[in-house]
């Protein structure tokens, strides 16, 4: 491809911030009706209060819109936040964001968690959370360079429709050789032609030197992104390391972060299996559809299957979800699948819990205790 010609629309040169315990206590707004870039102070009772990621989105956009804004009009915000946490290697999963706006499938507020490493560079750069309001022509790029303390509103004509494409041209054109400290945020060209458009957060797989991207997928803030006429936001940063948020206790931060790796090596495998299939079964595990860890024992006195439980005038709670009556000369209950909630029911008459065939087969993945 031809090198980029970009036109800077605004351009700001900024003193970076360092991060203490996590938090820049500040946060990046960018008006592109106005075309304008400016720093705001998040104060420490913001902090108590809202504590990062959601939190900070959910505040940046409650004092950007109104009651009466709607998802296409100006005011309406993409805010990004990574909280406090993000960033810290030794974490799986630190590396997330959460994006926030107003949905166009709702017509409410949305927010979705999205992985790539922007949110790190973006609070590394000098910045908890990021707010973009307005509306631009088009082919406009938002640039966060945290390394050489400078942000621009350009104006690159020619981009790559295609995300994959435009996420690889735009990390080689901002990187200066280290591709690796380069995250894009796009919309793909379907964001522009539906309400379910989704955002892509990018980072540079140095193993198989190509650039990926994870995917927010929820509630179409994708096609908030390209309505505003956004291209792509992209963030500089350079190496991370646990010491990079400046933790209270470094020492404590390293002891637990190697508990919690080990118990993550350890029961994946057992449990979600996320390292080998990824995040696409979820839902079914979610919904209990799949295969779903075993529910932990309840602090009450348990009675586990296959024995049926008898209650009077008793208060009982359960795993299981999806109970339906089984035809029989007293009333009997089928726990067709696990829950991971927690129902109660009180009987004036005597009931018996009978678990269906499948709950006698996998004992561990229901129980009924007594809680009166």
């Amino acid at each position: 491809m031809t090198p980029l010609k970009s036109t800077t629309r605004k351009a700001l040169t900024y003193q970076r911030r360092d991060v203490d315990k996590g938090y820049t206590n500040q946060y990046l707004d960018v008006d592109l009706s106005a075309g304008t870039i400016a720093i705001g102070p998040i104060e420490e009772k913001i902090k108590k209060i809202f504590t990062g990621g959601k939190g900070f989105d959910l505040w940046l956009l409650w004092n950007a819109v109104s009651g009466e804004s709607k998802w296409n009009d100006p005011e309406n915000a993409v805010c990004i936040s990574s909280g406090p946490m993000g960033g810290t290697p030794a974490y799986p999963g630190s590396g997330k964001s959460i994006v926030t706006s107003i949905s166009p499938l709702t017509g409410s507020v949305i927010d979705s968690n999205v992985g790539g490493y922007f949110g790190p560079y973006l609070k590394f750069s000098g910045f908890d959370a990021l707010r973009v309001t307005g509306k631009a022509a088009g082919d406009t790029v938002v640039y966060i360079d945290g390394i050489e303390e400078k942000i621009e509103i350009l104006q690159i004509p020619g981009l790559p429709e295609d995300a994959y494409a435009l996420s690889d041209v735009l990390t080689d054109h901002f990187s200066k050789g280290k591709k690796v400290g380069i995250s894009v945020v796009s919309a793909g060209p379907g964001a522009a032609n539906t309400l379910i458009g989704c955002l892509n957060f990018s980072w540079y797989d140095n193993a198989r030197k190509r650039v990926r991207y994870k995917q927010a997928g929820r509630g179409g803030i994708g096609t908030v992104f390209a309505d505003k006429g956004l291209k792509a936001v992209v963030a500089r940063w350079e190496q991370v390391s646990l010491k990079t948020n400046n933790p209270a206790d470094l020492e404590a931060l390293r002891t637990v972060a190697k508990c919690h790796s080990k118990e993550i090596v350890a029961l994946d495998p057992k449990q979600n299996e996320m390292a080998r299939i990824g995040t696409i079964h979820l839902v079914p595990i979610s919904t209990a559809a799949g295969k779903a860890a075993p529910w932990p024992a309840p602090t009450e006195s348990r009675i586990s299957c296959p024995t049926p439980v008898s209650t009077k005038d008793r208060k009982f709670s359960w795993t299981g979800r999806n109970m339906k009556p089984l035809p029989a000369a007293v009333p009997t209950w089928e726990f067709s699948t696990p829950s991971r909630s927690w129902n109660s029911i009180s009987t004036a008459t005597p009931t018996v819990w009978t678990p269906s065939a499948s709950a006698r087969a996998s004992p561990s993945s229901w129980s009924v205790s007594s809680v009166d």
